[in-house]
């Protein structure tokens, strides 16, 4: 037995673990690579943070030699065979391509239908948030007002969510549920309906709050403002925000706590607590036939227009503060599978078109 953390973090005790981690990641019960590398990346950090730094240099050493460590490091870098064949079924079935371009309207759809019904049985969702006991419901009418009061929340909220996410830019679920502000410093949601001439939202994420935006202000690069309005393709996410901060965001407790787009269930001065959102996100999902988490919005978005555009990594590097190269990188195996069908696409025209004999031994064949 050891008195403290610091024993722990000897340097021969640090290489005995990791080594052992290492082996063990070859069984069925062993932490994948990729797991390792961010559980040793992590340590070293904290490490280096409480002054111990022989100890975090060991750690970088161990991190760059073990083989598991490096394969985990490579992993950490490319997406996941779970995600590319998340991404593949989505870009191959255009029903399903359809339905991710199309989440948001039917999360709006279906969170109107809870206010409807709602109003069909005269039941006063606002005031139920506010005081349940001042409506003086019946049993039946509580469980009722509960459950409308759910799925106005529930598929509300994914549908605002989506909105940004697929008609506005694949920011990341932290930069929307904590960062989306609008009041204080820094602002990054702007309500700009009052405008005569243009009413309009704007969304501004300045590079602080991105995960990737100290790499981005290293080379120069800012996310762009993105305006939201009225006009054309933007419409949906427009109409859909303005239906959320009418309808949905003043039936949360911490709406009138927090300038956040997102707030809390309850009454605090805080954002969406994220499990309650991954759950609501993966019932409306499912409900629509195309279950996702709040990752794939952004790899679902770069699959499809990649695979509809391959020329579209520049407008992809604005949107998602990657690089194109980085882009390239994780999407390679859709633009390397469709020039791989066009090219065959475009050898078979050839051979069709080529002779009269080539037809005549087609047809034979069929």
């Amino acid at each position: 037995m050891s008195n403290g953390l610091t024993p722990l973090f000897e340097l021969d005790v640090i290489e005995k673990v990791l080594v052992t981690l290492c082996e063990r990641s070859k069984n069925s019960n062993g932490l994948e690579p990729r797991s390792l590398y961010e559980y040793a990346s992590a340590l070293k950090l904290t490490v280096k943070r409480r002054g111990l730094t022989e100890e975090a240099e060991k750690l970088a050493k161990l991190i760059s030699r073990l083989p598991v460590l490096i394969e985990g490091a490579k992993a950490s870098e490319q997406m996941s065979p779970k995600t590319k064949a998340w991404c593949r079924n989505l870009i191959q079935n255009e029903v399903k391509t359809e339905i991710f371009k199309t989440q948001h309207l039917q999360y709006a759809a279906k969170a109107q239908a809870a206010l409807e019904m709602a109003t069909l049985e005269k039941i006063d969702l606002g005031a139920f948030v506010k005081d349940p006991a001042s409506l003086a419901l019946s049993t039946e009418e509580v469980r009722i007002a509960k459950r409308l009061l759910r799925q106005a929340r529930m598929f509300g909220t994914c549908a605002a969510f989506a909105a940004i996410a697929i008609d506005v830019a694949p920011f990341r679920k932290s930069n929307i549920l904590r960062d989306l502000n609008m009041d204080g410093h820094p602002q990054t949601f702007f309500d700009h309906r009052s405008d005569p001439v243009n009413p309009h939202f704007v969304i501004h994420i300045p590079n602080e709050l991105l995960k990737n935006g100290k790499a981005m202000t290293a080379r120069w690069q800012h996310m762009p403002p993105f305006p939201i309005s009225e006009a054309h393709h933007r419409r949906d996410a427009f109409n859909i925000l303005s239906f959320y901060l009418a309808c949905i965001r003043p039936l949360f407790g911490g709406s009138t706590e927090s300038s956040l787009l997102f707030p809390a269930i309850e009454v605090v001065g805080e954002e969406l607590v994220f499990q309650t959102f991954d759950s609501w996100l993966a019932e409306c999902s499912d409900e629509i036939g195309l279950p996702l988490t709040s990752h794939n919005f952004r790899h679902g978005l770069c699959s499809i227009e990649i695979n509809e555009d391959p020329s579209c990594f520049p407008q992809l590097e604005t949107i998602t503060g990657d690089t194109e190269r980085v882009l390239r990188r994780n999407y390679t195996f859709i633009d390397a599978e469709k020039r791989a069908l066009d090219f065959q696409e475009t050898r078979y025209r050839r051979r069709a078109n080529r002779s009269q004999w080539s037809r005549e031994i087609r047809g034979a064949s069929e």
